[in-house]
């Protein structure tokens, strides 16, 4: 080890000088004073050339060390807290990277200013010799050069090494006249040496008021390596000093060799050994055992170089663990990345992308996208990716492929950033692909949806919990004279004041369905009449608005009052005009007989018929003019009702289950069984007919059938029950009953089927929602 020969060769060294100045004085004390002191200058000289070459050596194994650091190369704030520690941890005043092409990419130095730090970094520094030297792989010690501040600068430079190659310089300078680089050095002969370290014509270190008088005895050194020329003088003592130094010469050489040697043994348990110690940490961490943690005494500095590497350990450490974390990330990402280089060959394809490709990743690796994407795909992202690598800009575009290996077909939104080396160079290029395949459906759903709502007759309109308006279809805005573009944040009261609006508002901001009618001024005039729905948007506190459906009924309602009108006058007419023909045929039959009575008779039987069309009419009437709002009604309590009804002498059967069964209908399902079981027996021409009730459910709906043993449903029938008209415009049917069975099970959103029944008799099966 250098630092143990140069110790032990100053220590011998002085030994001999010691030893050959004692033996002189005896033989010839004049000469031997001459020599000694000559000597002793020279003595001072070496141990000062070198101490210095130590302190140099010291700081050239920091910069050596700090090189080692991956940090340097890290071009983020992780670099710089590292260059800053540095200067703030050791004697250097100023540190700087300068990358291989000569461009300085980092330097921190006390009292550096933001502007000069941006100044300087980029600047080209590549005509340095301590640059040139650095990148030819040595660890080099600059001449002092004077700075624009007057003081004088040495620069140690040191290669960079990344994976055994050079990638950059790391440079310290440290500060001669301001600084306390020399200020350690120990000048050996205490006060009756002075000692001058120049380099060329510039003086580094005077140890007091040097005087080049002829009266002193001067000897030289040479600091290697830099080249710098040590002078220590001794001064000329009288002749009586020198007698007592001659006497006291055996007891001083004595007690320097005794000091040297302590002082040998002391550097040795307090320096050398925890030099060995930080070499051994360092050569673990260069096998990459990050953690790895020294344990250093002696001196203050000492352990704080220790605690430094130790942190720097653990730093290390950290970064390999976030390391392994960020790859085990990148693997586990659902979404294919790949990184490629120029050529388009992947450097890097995660487990989704080898998933999707069908193919491991190591087979991927070399390859380029044609491996695993239909042609036409693999061309549109190559031509992306040299888009991406001409403008080293990022891009983001959607991508529909189908892997070839897979078949499987997806829309990827995907995007591509320039990916750059270690050294800055443009490398090739990181992707990232984002399956969107369910997005875009979506969004196609929302656009049918939306056309939907758009091209509505309804006004159609969503508020939130603020009574705010979140859309509205045009028929809405037109309908209120709105602009559908800003329509966005209006409140909606400022719209529709009126206080049944603001009331039922409160209802459905209260997570309740509301429906009602009100009559409301159209804007050119007429009074118009609104059929209002409010569904809500969530329930109780998180009910976030609701969307609220208009139907103009106007016309509807119009119609529906007219044919009340209709109806009620042409029943009340009928009815009228139907009693006074019975009983005038009534009157007739009862003074009559033969062909007369039984014509009164005949007429007497029409008009109570018609009197039982005219019932059903009105119930026809009721069916259609309402709106059809459903309820739930029990299917069991209506067979049974339907059941009891039938006459006397018919055999009735009613299957049903022994609890409740709800269907969703309109209130008139009661009246259309009814006249189901009332069809099926007076038509029966049987001597002994039967009406059969069941009842069949599932999850969603649930079948009411009627059965019976007649002569059959004619097909006009069938077709009015089966799909409301009639085969024939002449039709007249059983009358006005199949009707309202067939208007009662449409309103209710069910279905009615007829068919035969076997050997004989018809099955009419009413299909309803359960309830």
């Amino acid at each position: 080890m250098k630092l143990r020969r140069a110790f032990a060769v100053v220590i011998a060294i002085v030994a001999v000088v010691l030893g050959v100045a004692v033996v002189s004085g005896f033989q010839l004390y004049d000469g031997a004073v001459s020599d000694r002191e000559q000597q002793s200058a020279e003595t001072a000289a070496t141990a000062t050339a070198t101490q210095v070459e130590t302190l140099l050596a010291e700081r050239a194994r920091t910069v050596e060390l700090a090189a080692t650091d991956p940090a340097v190369l890290d071009a983020s704030q992780q670099r710089r807290a590292t260059l800053q520690r540095l200067v703030e941890q050791t004697p250097f005043h100023g540190v700087s990277v300068v990358r291989a092409n000569g461009t300085m990419t980092a330097i921190e130095s006390a009292g550096l200013t933001a502007d000069r730090r941006a100044e300087v970094i980029g600047s080209e520094f590549s005509d340095r010799t301590y640059v040139r030297e650095g990148l030819a792989g040595q660890t080099y010690v600059s001449d002092p050069v004077e700075a624009e501040t007057g003081n004088l600068v040495v620069t140690i430079s040191t290669p960079v090494r990344e994976d055994n190659s050079i990638v950059a310089v790391l440079t310290a300078a440290l500060h001669i006249r301001d600084g306390d680089f020399l200020d350690s050095l120990s000048v050996i002969g205490g006060t009756a040496h002075e000692v001058r370290i120049v380099a060329g014509s510039q003086q580094l270190y005077a140890s007091k008021s040097f005087d080049d008088h002829a009266e002193y005895t001067s000897a030289n050194a040479t600091i290697s390596p830099t080249g710098w020329t040590v002078t220590a003088t001794q001064v000329d003592d009288s002749a009586a000093e020198t007698q007592l130094v001659t006497s006291l010469q055996l007891g001083a050489g004595g007690l320097v060799l005794l000091c040297l040697f302590g002082f040998g043994a002391w550097f040795k348990r307090s320096n050398l050994n925890q030099i060995d110690e930080l070499l051994a940490g360092f050569d673990r961490l260069a096998e990459r055992s990050y953690g790895t943690q020294i344990s250093v005494g002696g001196s203050q500095e000492w352990e704080q170089i220790g605690a430094q590497f130790n942190e720097m350990s653990a730093e290390l450490a950290r970064h390999a663990r976030e390391l392994k974390q960020y790859r085990e990330i990148v693997e586990r990402v659902s979404d294919p990345i790949a990184i490629q280089n120029c050529d388009g060959e992947h450097l890097l394809a995660n487990q989704a992308l080898s998933e999707y490709a069908g193919y491991d990743s190591s087979d991927i690796i070399g390859a380029d996208e044609s491996l695993y994407l239909d042609d036409d795909a693999a061309a549109h992202v190559a031509e992306k990716r040299q888009e991406v690598l001409d403008t080293e800009q990022a891009i983001e575009y959607e991508l529909s492929v189908q892997f070839s290996e897979t078949s499987i077909e997806k829309t990827f939104s995907a995007q591509q950033y320039p990916y750059y080396d270690e050294t800055g160079a443009l490398a090739g290029t990181l992707s990232l692909y984002r399956d969107v395949t369910d997005l875009k459906d979506r969004e196609a759903e929302l656009e049918q949806y939306k056309r939907a709502v758009d091209g509505a007759t309804d006004l159609i309109c969503a508020v939130d919990e603020n009574r705010e308006y979140l859309f509205a279809n045009p028929q809405y805005c037109a309908y209120h004279g709105l602009d559908q573009e800003s329509i966005r944040g209006v409140n909606s009261q400022r719209v529709t004041p009126d206080k049944i609006v603001t009331d039922n508002v409160d209802r459905a901001l209260d997570g309740e369905t509301v429906k009602y009618k009100m009559t409301r001024d159209h804007a050119d005039g007429s009074q118009r009449i609104l059929d209002v729905r409010y569904y809500p948007l969530g329930t109780g506190d998180d009910n976030a608005g609701f969307v609220a459906v208009l139907r103009d009924v106007t016309e509807r309602e119009e119609r529906a009052r007219q044919l009340r009108v209709v109806d009620r006058v042409l029943r009340h007419n009928l009815r009228n005009d139907l009693t006074v023909i019975s009983l005038e045929a009534e009157r007739i039959a009862a003074g009559a007989s033969g062909p007369v009575a039984d014509s009164a008779e005949g007429i007497q039987n029409h008009a109570e018929e018609l009197l039982t069309t005219s019932t059903k009419s009105r119930a026809i009437t009721d069916v259609l003019s309402e709106q059809p709002d459903r309820v739930s009604i029990d299917a069991t309590d209506v067979l049974t009702q339907g059941a009891s009804n039938v006459d006397d002498g018919v055999a009735v059967t009613l299957d049903i289950p022994d609890r409740e069964v709800l269907v969703s209908a309109v209130t008139g399902l009661r009246k259309a069984v009814d006249e189901l079981v009332t069809n099926a027996v007076a038509h029966n021409d049987q001597s002994d007919p039967s009406v059969d009730l069941s009842l069949e459910e599932d999850e969603q709906s649930v079948v009411l059938r009627v059965a019976d043993n007649g002569p059959g449903m004619a097909e006009m029938d069938r077709d009015v029950l089966e799909s409301g008209r009639a085969i024939e415009d002449l039709y007249h049917g059983s009358g006005l009953g199949l009707w309202l069975v067939y208007w009662t099970v449409q309103r209710s959103g069910g279905s009615i089927t007829v068919r035969d029944r076997t050997p004989r008799g018809t099955v009419v099966e009413l299909e309803l929602p359960t309830g």
